[in-house]
């Protein structure tokens, strides 16, 4: 694409998200992909807890591609946050929200992707005995996946993260067993040492790159894609407006032209046992 093409892509990202994120921008925007030993993403919040994110995630990508920027001088930024908690719709399951935002300061362009995603090892668990590490290890995924040790779980005085050597993770057993009796686990879930979470964020990167290379039908500007959402998908049996999706709303953030795709999944009725009102 004219906007992006030839032009150098910094990635801002102290976790080696650039391993999966790289080689499909390089390839398919055709740019040189870059990172910066300058910049230091980690000042706008840690998963370990010992810097807390204040801002939504929105905000904190903005925040951190301006600070790559005035960091580096290179205009064109590719910066990501993730987040991990329970699921808002299942019991016991557990949500990981990644966002991924394109920000060129040159041409005044901002694109943006998320992703919703129950795949996911992020966990963590008290530790007393031997016993209890073994059964985390494993259900986390280690030694692919590394763990952070921590003597409180929250408001910790001492971490340790990145294990992932069966050496290490007896050395710290015993180091944190003998100095505290019990500490918790965690996963680790910075992408480079979390395989699961990496394969998200390719993911993601290829859903922004679908969305970047969109363009406006009125005016050709990039990254034309969902804005909103409009819901009252009529039930098939008694024709109310349920709570599904009816149609997708899109919009330029050039021109602002907009368009309405309605019927997104293909079907223009609901079933009716997800109708409020054949099914209350």
């Amino acid at each position: 694409m004219s906007y992006f093409k030839n032009r150098t892509l910094l990635i801002a990202t102290n976790h080696q998200k650039d391993l999966v994120l790289a080689p499909i921008f390089e390839k398919f925007l055709f740019v040189k992909c870059v990172t910066s030993n300058q910049i230091n993403t980690d000042l706008f919040g840690t998963f370990s807890g010992e810097v807390e994110r204040i801002n939504s995630a929105e905000i904190t990508l903005r925040e951190k591609s301006k600070y790559a920027y005035e960091k580096t001088n290179i205009d064109l930024v590719l910066t990501s946050e993730g987040s991990f908690g329970p699921h808002p719709l299942i019991p016991f399951a557990t949500l990981n929200e990644e966002w991924l935002l394109l920000k060129d300061f040159k041409n005044n362009i901002e694109i943006k992707e998320k992703l919703y995603s129950q795949n996911t090892n992020f966990s963590n668990v008290k530790i007393s005995n031997t016993k209890d590490l073994v059964s985390f290890a494993k259900q986390i995924g280690f030694p692919k996946h590394a763990l952070i040790f921590k003597d409180f779980e929250s408001d910790s005085k001492k971490t340790i993260k990145g294990i992932h050597r069966l050496h290490d993770l007896k050395k710290y057993y015993y180091e944190f067993k003998n100095q505290f009796g019990t500490f918790f686990a965690e996963t680790d879930m910075r992408a480079m040492h979390n395989p699961t979470r990496m394969h998200e964020i390719y993911k993601l990167g290829l859903k922004l790159l679908n969305k970047m290379v969109s363009l406006c039908p009125k005016c050709e500007f990039p990254g034309f894609g969902i804005t909103d959402l409009t819901f009252g998908l009529p039930c098939e049996d008694c024709l109310m407006p349920s709570k599904s999706i009816l149609s997708h709303i899109f919009k330029c953030q050039a021109c602002h032209f907009q368009l309405e795709r309605m019927y997104p999944k293909g079907k223009k009725f609901e079933e009716p046992m997800y109708c409020e009102f054949c099914n209350p």
